[in-house]
């Protein structure tokens, strides 16, 4: 220990073993002289032993006189006591006064905690300060007054527990570092007090998206809670935390998530495993299984020691990287479009509507195209304009036709795929007879297929077969064969029923074929070739007649019916 001479008093502690050394002046007598450690006789017996003890002689040696004074525990309550020794040389009358002060003087705080984490004024975020104030030889409580203070702002008095702990609330609101001390007096220390010193720092907004941002694959994430975190299916993605001003470094950092990522055939590395944060950035590989991968939602959140509020909610999907896997329907006239592709008329307009999964939310969609320009064709919103799928989950573009017909393609592409969903498309003329190579019944060509007229007889069975120009715009359609304005109850039988539902696609070589079973009643009816994709149709009228020419014919003679038995002249 440290003798203060200014004052000609030295502080020991109760717990504690200190060691005096008393060095001798120039030209000293008592150099390599015996000399001893010694009390008042008229004083109580010390609470202390000495090393040599009392009275007895030890070399005064050049390097001076060492001794240890052995100071045992005591309880806080202790009060301080004053304790003089005395050095005798053995050929010297006069003793060299050595005088102590007893206590609990070398006070220290332990367990210091509540200023590791920044506080954040927009979340409204203060410091709980603690610690434990102890004996520093002995680390029992020692539970002295004291004060804490901002640089020379009284913050409050420092009033300890038993166990020593004293705490402190401290917020303010703006934003900077601020060295908040707890002091209590304390002898032992020249500055005449002890204390821990807590540097507290105040940010203005969370670092979460401002100081530390996200990156998937090289790639900002730019809104976390929106777009998010956008992984593509079947690869391993890379998700990074960048940190350039190096605010968290040397915090850890966790990434975690509530999802059932098995479900979607996800795993994350280091998932749930706190890590340091070393440098301006941490990563962590998000693999999509090329076998079990499946698109979707999921969520992530992250934890940060530095900080008091995790990053939660961080919104984040899995898509494939070829958009025709995420798209769930291409309608024309709101029609689903068929193998055949979209089809268009010449100077027409229409809609071209694309329904998305619900993963594709927010994400920005554009429409191209390939050989449009030649024809003449115009979109609106425009070509290569990119918007936003809403919650709606569908995108439609007004496609309007030139006056040529031809073919072309659609290439709708998304800003997080790298394969576009193509759509093969044409424009055609207008359904009419030229598109047919023939329509037959029963084997035969019908004469004029500008005006069909068919006549079937009762309880036949009949065969329509519709054969398509291989040139035409036919082939790969679908047709189906409806009921027609006039369409009366007369008993027949369709197989394929008439239906939408039961559409047929046209060959480029072949027909298509439908069995009509005729009905027992003669009559007029109508029926319809429809071309699902376009919604044109074709009017092929009927009629159902008896085979019994009697059946169809009322006799009359002078105006009056011929009875059953016939007329007799």
């Amino acid at each position: 220990m440290t003798s203060k001479l200014e004052t000609g008093i030295m502080y020991i502690c109760h717990g504690a073993e200190h060691e005096v050394q008393i060095a001798a002046t120039e030209d000293s007598p008592w150099v390599n002289q015996q000399a001893s450690l010694n009390t008042d006789s008229a004083e109580p017996d010390l609470p202390v032993t000495t090393n040599p003890e009392i009275g007895v002689y030890k070399t005064f040696s050049e390097e001076g006189f060492l001794c240890t004074i052995n100071c045992p525990p005591q309880s806080a309550e202790t009060p301080v006591q004053a304790l003089q020794l005395r050095l005798q040389s053995e050929f010297t009358a006069a003793p060299y006064k050595l005088d102590f002060s007893l206590g609990h003087h070398r006070l220290a705080y332990v367990d210091a905690t509540g200023h590791e984490q920044f506080q954040v004024i927009e979340f409204d975020e203060g410091a709980i300060l603690n610690a434990r104030q102890v004996s520093h030889y002995t680390s029992q409580a020692i539970p002295f007054e004291g004060q804490w203070k901002l640089r020379d702002e009284i913050l409050g008095p420092s009033k300890p527990e038993n166990d020593g702990q004293v705490s402190q609330a401290f917020k303010r609101g703006t934003a900077g570092s601020y060295p908040v001390r707890v002091v209590v007096p304390s002898l032992y220390y020249e500055v005449g007090y002890a204390y821990q010193e807590f540097n507290v720092t105040f940010l203005a907004l969370t670092p979460w998206g401002n100081n530390a941002t996200l990156q998937i694959n090289s790639k900002p994430v730019t809104d976390v809670s929106k777009l998010g975190v956008i992984c593509t299916r079947g690869q391993s993605n890379t998700l990074k935390l960048l940190n350039p001003d190096l605010l968290l470094e040397e915090s850890t950092l966790m990434l975690s998530s509530a999802s059932d990522l098995a479900k979607l055939g996800v795993t994350i590395e280091y998932l749930d495993v706190a890590r340091p944060l070393v440098g301006a950035e941490i990563s962590w590989p998000i693999i999509s299984s090329a076998s079990t991968g499946k698109s979707g939602w999921f969520e992530l959140g992250l934890s940060c020691s530095k900080l008091k509020k995790d990053w939660e909610n961080i919104s984040a999907r899995v898509i494939s990287a070829n958009l025709a896997d995420e798209v769930t329907a291409i309608n024309v006239r709101e029609r689903p479009i068929s193998d055949v592709g979209a089809l268009f008329f010449p100077e027409e307009t229409v809609p071209l509507e694309l329904t998305f999964e619900p993963w594709m939310l927010g994400l920005r969609v554009a429409l191209k195209e390939e050989g449009a320009d030649k024809l003449g064709i115009k979109a609106n919103p425009p070509f290569e304009q990119y918007i936003e799928v809403t919650e709606s989950l569908k995108l439609s573009w007004d496609v309007t036709s030139g006056a040529n017909t031809g073919s072309f393609k659609f290439l709708a592409v998304c800003e997080d795929t790298t394969t576009a969903l193509t759509v093969d498309s044409r424009v055609i003329s207008k359904i009419s007879a030229g598109a047919f190579k023939a329509i037959k019944l029963n084997g035969v060509d019908i004469a004029d297929l500008n005006k069909p007229d068919f006549v079937v007889f009762r309880e036949d069975v009949n065969q329509l077969e519709l054969e398509a120009n291989p040139q035409g715009p036919l082939p790969g359609m679908k047709v189906a064969l409806m009921p027609g304005n006039l369409h009366p109850d007369l008993g027949n039988i369709y197989d394929p029923p008439l239906s939408e539902a039961n559409a047929q696609t046209i060959p480029a070589n072949g027909s298509v074929k439908w069995t009509i079973t005729a009905g027992n009643k003669s009559g007029f009816f109508d029926l319809l070739f429809k071309f699902t994709e376009t919604d044109e149709v074709f009017p092929l009228p009927w009629r159902l007649l008896s085979k019994n020419l009697a059946e169809e014919v009322d006799v009359e003679i002078a105006g009056a019916p011929v009875p059953e038995a016939g007329n007799v002249f």
